[in-house]
């Protein structure tokens, strides 16, 4: 490399790391609502509500919880018993030997029920060539990080609230700058090994509050380089302790040049500056390794069949929200004698959570209506919504619960045995 390409190559590496990334890809609607269940029930019992309405509330509550969360248990349960395969983790000693057939419709139940977990969740998914741009970012913390996608059959990141957030980033010693980055609050990644390399093992992991330019940090598969401010100053400092040795035996004589005593002086000058250069080389690496590792303490949440467990959770516990909000909201509506579309329902929700809790939702209709509708609470007719009284509500979910145990048990009887 000459002189004017190393210039050049600097100059850019310099402007590339004040550069402001276009990330107009992300979405950053709030679709989740990030209050907590038992909030916006306190909100809900400030209502106008008669003593038996409240009773009935609190019991509707209880209810939905419990279908949902049988619903929700027993996908985890099929999820986690197709991970196995899969499983880094696992923990017992004696496993089935699985065929590949097995192994791969495990995998693709693995695969599109977490997908379809991710959607209840309201992730949303970077493609390819989205995912692509974030990695052309530098990341903060003076770190250089090379993604190895070349040995994943099927990568895919998913993300949930973005966030704007000022940091100051260091540029010489005890000068830095200042500038807004966005951070995902949740992002979830499941990647698939190919066969050739890893086996065809899949790796499900959970992340909190990542910032944009450190998503490449968060790949299973990562090769560690030196930054390369960082080679210049282990180059710099080779080059300067060398130099001048080098320029004092040029001013000296033959004669001198001959003396074992310099000589020695000389040699050993020239391997000190050696020494110092490995030295300066492997404190920056461990530097980038304590920065990298530090990165990943902070934002890892869960991996693997934890991090599909708190997925379903995070997944239940947003349709019980959605549920209970569309539900309330609906029947209160329907309780002055009117009646709402799934538009006018949505802008209400939407209006009713800003009033309360000071926070922008885009609240996803369809998804709290589907379970109402199929379990009878709410039925839909000439495009209006209408939702039966709390109490007829308690009583069909009290029915689908009772009617389900009551068809499980069907052709299984309890034999009286005496002992």
């Amino acid at each position: 490399m000459n002189m004017t390409t190393w210039i050049k190559t600097l100059r850019e590496c310099w402007e590339r790391r004040w550069e402001k990334p276009q990330l107009d890809f992300l979405d950053v609607r709030e679709y989740f609502i990030p209050v907590r269940l038992e909030l916006i029930l306190d909100a809900l019992r400030q209502e106008d509500w008669t003593p038996q309405e409240l009773e009935d509330l609190e019991t509707l509550l209880v209810m939905i919880q419990e279908h949902c969360h049988y619903d929700y248990h027993h996908q985890f349960l099929k999820l986690k018993a197709a991970f196995v395969p899969f499983n880094p983790d696992i923990e017992t000693v004696v496993e089935a030997d699985f065929s590949e057939e097995e192994r791969n419709r495990c995998r693709e139940e693995i695969l599109s029920g977490i997908r379809m977990f991710l959607t209840i969740s309201n992730y949303c998914e970077l493609s390819e060539e989205q995912f692509q741009e974030c990695l052309k970012l530098q990341p903060l913390g003076g770190l250089a990080v090379k993604v190895r996608l070349d040995v994943f059959s099927k990568f895919h990141v998913f993300y949930r609230g973005v966030r704007m957030e000022t940091v100051e980033e260091p540029v010489w010693y005890f000068w830095k700058k200042s500038r807004t980055v966005p951070i995902l609050k949740r992002v979830f990644l499941m990647a698939c090994y190919k066969n050739e390399v890893g086996n065809g093992k899949i790796i499900v992991k959970l992340f909190r509050d990542v910032r944009v330019e450190n998503l490449k940090i968060m790949a299973p598969e990562v090769e560690l380089l030196l930054p390369f401010f960082d080679k210049i100053k282990v180059g710099g400092t080779t080059l300067f302790g060398i130099l001048p040795t080098l320029l004092k035996l040029a001013n000296f004589s033959l004669k001198i040049l001959t003396s074992v005593a310099f000589m020695t002086a000389a040699l050993a000058c020239v391997v000190a500056a050696v020494v110092k250069a490995i030295v300066g080389f492997f404190s920056s690496k461990n530097r980038c390794k304590s920065v990298f590792s530090s990165h990943l303490y902070y934002n890892t949440l869960a991996n693997n069949v934890a991090a599909i467990n708190t997925l379903i959770d995070q997944a239940e516990t947003q349709e019980v929200k959605e549920s209970l909000l569309a539900c309330v909201l609906l029947y209160q509506n329907n309780k002055k004698g009117e009646q709402w579309t799934l538009s006018q329902l949505n802008d209400h929700v939407e209006r009713w959570l800003f009033e309360h809790f000071h926070h922008p939702v885009d609240f996803e209709v369809d998804d709290a209506l589907r379970k109402l509708v199929e379990k009878r609470v709410v039925e839909q007719k000439d495009g209006m919504l209408r939702v039966c009284s709390l109490r007829t509500a308690r009583r069909r979910l009290d029915e689908i619960w009772d009617n389900f145990h009551q068809e499980n048990n069907q052709g299984n009887p309890a034999d009286d045995v005496v002992l």
